[in-house]
């Protein structure tokens, strides 16, 4: 039996829609794992920075947080982290940004904030950056 033009048509049509999305698919995966990625990376920093203000007195750039223990945290492949405004003795502010979204974490602010800046935490020295995968 012979399948009609019409039908042949439809499977390939169907094959190729179902070919499409399963390759589009792996991709909008990624950048969702990416956008997660980058929130991990600010909360985990967050928290290495209370430490070090707890075990030092003051919040530290990315090369005091790495002095003694360089594998403390790594960012994540697809992030790039920033510490955007370091006040040493009362605040800082970072900025995580993947292919797609910016995140931004201000530790007067309460945490995670709208927007692509930081919101409280306006002023103070830059405290580096660093791209993953890399060690701080």
């Amino acid at each position: 039996m012979t399948a009609s033009p019409v039908r042949m048509i439809s499977l390939a049509s169907a094959i190729a829609a179902l070919g499409a999305a399963l390759t589009a698919t792996p991709a909008s995966a990624r950048t969702s794992g990416a956008n997660v990625n980058a929130q991990v990376d600010l909360r985990y920093l967050a928290t290495v920075e209370e430490e070090y203000f707890t075990d030092h007195g003051h919040y530290g750039t990315f090369h005091q947080l790495a002095h003694g223990e360089p594998d403390q945290m790594t960012i994540h492949r697809g992030v790039t982290v920033k510490i955007v405004h370091l006040q040493v003795r009362k605040a800082y502010c970072f900025r995580a940004t993947t292919r797609t979204k910016t995140f931004v974490y201000d530790s007067l602010g309460g945490g995670f904030v709208k927007g692509k800046h930081c919101t409280v935490t306006k002023t103070g020295k830059s405290g580096g950056k660093r791209t993953g995968p890399a060690s701080i």
